[in-house]
């Protein structure tokens, strides 16, 4: 289906990496069950897993408007834990489901591993960089081939937010792109809320040039390891 540049969602944009990552889910077991004394903000730890649903505006210009299920559904866990220069690196195994149809704005129906560690309250992505930030409000970049740079920073707030499985006070990353070296922004900021202890609670995301948010990623499930 052909897509229009204007219509292209910042979740596309900050994805495009994700979609060229190895999708071979034979991950290596080695450290797999190494003991984590505290998960932290992010909570990692073997065994964890969360389940997501994805949700889409009826009306995508109307701030009134309800938010109706896609009926994808995606399901991370971590598999694996293994220390690699003196840091802790986990491995997070992501299976997507109930994928109609193919769209840009949404991941495609796949299983596919990737590997994160917490660094010094950022949650950073291996081999792609910074996801969240959980102390420093300092902007950060999370992708410098696009545009002028795609960036996030902590906002100074928390946010209450309800979601199927519960309710929670969350940190909210807000996510832009620099449009122009004369640094104008994108109308569209994705936002990202993670609860402390939880990990991602809610996923809100934008089109690039629209400043009302079109979709949502909600924590409808979790399971946690025991301490």
């Amino acid at each position: 289906m052909k897509k229009y540049f204007f219509t292209i969602s910042l979740f596309c944009i900050v994805c495009i990496s994700c979609n060229n990552d190895n999708n071979d889910t034979s991950v290596s077991q080695e450290g797999v069950g190494v003991e984590v004394e505290d998960a932290g903000f992010y909570n990692l730890r073997v065994g964890n897993s969360w389940t997501y649903e994805y949700f889409r505006r009826d009306e995508f210009g109307n701030p009134s408007s309800e938010f109706s299920t896609t009926g994808i559904i995606e399901e991370q866990e971590i598999i694996a834990s293994q220390e690699i220069n003196g840091e802790q690196i986990f491995t997070f195994q992501v299976t997507v489901s109930g994928v109609e149809e193919s769209s840009s704005n949404f991941p495609a129906e796949d299983v596919a591993t990737f590997q994160v560690k917490d660094s010094l309250g950022y949650l950073v992505r291996l081999n792609e960089g910074i996801i969240f930030s959980s102390e420093n409000e300092q902007e950060y970049l999370r992708n410098d081939d696009l545009f002028e740079g795609v960036f996030g920073v902590l906002l100074n707030t928390q946010e209450a937010v309800e979601v199927p499985v519960g309710n929670f006070e969350c940190a909210v990353n807000e996510v832009y792109a620099m449009l122009t070296q004369e640094g104008d922004l994108s109308l569209g900021r994705d936002e990202y809320l993670y609860a402390e202890g939880i990990g991602e609670v809610l996923y809100r995301i934008s089109f690039v040039f629209t400043e009302l948010h079109v979709f949502e990623q909600r924590l409808i499930d979790f399971s946690f390891q025991e301490q």
